[in-house]
Formats: C-alpha cells, structure tokens, sequence
C-alpha cells in the first residue's frame, strides 16, 4: 500500500543538509585541517613573520572556515524564496516500484512530475533534521523531519525493503524521536 506525505524544504532545511553534506566530505574535512593548520602557523609564526604576513595568514584562515557557511546560508535563502523551486511544496509517494514526487502549485518552468525508481536510489540518510534521499553522490531529495514526524518508521520500513543495507543510514531510529 503506497504511503503518501507532503514536504516543504525552508532555507534552515537546505542549510543544514549543505552543511552536512560539505563537511562530511573529504573536502570540507580538508578544509577544516587547512584553516586550523593556518590559525596554528600564524601563532607558531608571529615573531617570525610581520605583522601583514600574520594579517594574511588570518585573513585566509577566515576564508577556509567562514567563507563556506555563510556562502551557504546566503545560497539557502535564494533557493527558498518564494517562486523559486524549492519555495514549493512537494507531495511524495512511496509505491511499490520507487518515489513518485509531485510538486504542488505552478512552477515557472520543467516538470511538475518525477518519479524516482528504488533501483536508481543511491542512499538513504535520516538525521535529526531529515530524510535525505540521494538519487545521485550529490543530489537528494529534502524531506524535513517535522513533515514526516507522524509516519517516519514507516517511510524508513519502507526504504528499509527497498534499498540494500549498504544504501541506508538511519542508525537508531529511536535516537531521532522527539520526547
């Protein structure tokens, strides 16, 4: 029996699975170690060097660790503006052959239809936050926590018959419920 629920992804929501999704990767790891190695040379070097050398040091250690969050939480609140596609609210269906999502209202331009098949799912992610449905290494479906709070043990059951374990990272479904 197909299970359905309606969506709507607000800028917190892309911001958080951005972050996540950057730094739980080996490149937003690295740039992690890169702005702190540059905080810990600058100190190590602040009688050696002058004080514009020290400058820059900071200057581009600021760079490395603040630069990419506050680029995503500008870039949050374009995607979610209203008109924009994300600013919509989505309906999802889960059935017996995938994911038919459906986007309610008008949307200025492309399909209001797609259909996702559990064969094409690359993973499956449940955090406090979200369910993030990768359909590829770098795009998923967001898909709130407070959306699906009423029916998430029975998203995941299903997703759970869906998809080989390798595809799945709910961890503790009970680790996530609300108290």
């Amino acid at each position: 029996m197909p299970l359905t629920f309606k969506a709507k992804v607000q800028a917190d929501d892309w911001f958080r699975f951005n972050m996540r999704h950057n730094y739980t990767s080996f490149s937003g790891i690295m740039s992690v170690v890169v702005g702190l190695l540059l905080y810990v040379a600058a100190f190590l070097a602040r009688e050696r060097f002058g004080t514009e050398n020290i400058i820059l040091f900071y200057a581009l250690d600021t760079m490395f660790l603040v630069y990419t969050p506050i680029r995503l939480k500008t870039r949050a609140k374009l995607v979610t503006a209203e008109g924009a596609p994300l600013s919509f609210t989505y309906s999802y269906t889960l059935g017996e052959e995938g994911i038919d999502v459906e986007v309610e209202g008008d949307m200025a331009e492309g399909e209001n239809h797609a259909f996702l098949p559990y064969n094409q799912i690359y993973k499956a992610v449940l955090t406090k936050q979200g369910l993030y449905i990768y359909s590829s290494r770098v795009n998923a479906y967001i898909i709130p926590r407070r959306d699906i709070e009423g029916c998430v043990e029975d998203v995941c059951g299903i997703l759970r018959k869906k998809l080989q374990s390798y595809q799945l990272n709910f961890r503790s479904l009970h680790d996530y419920r609300n108290e």
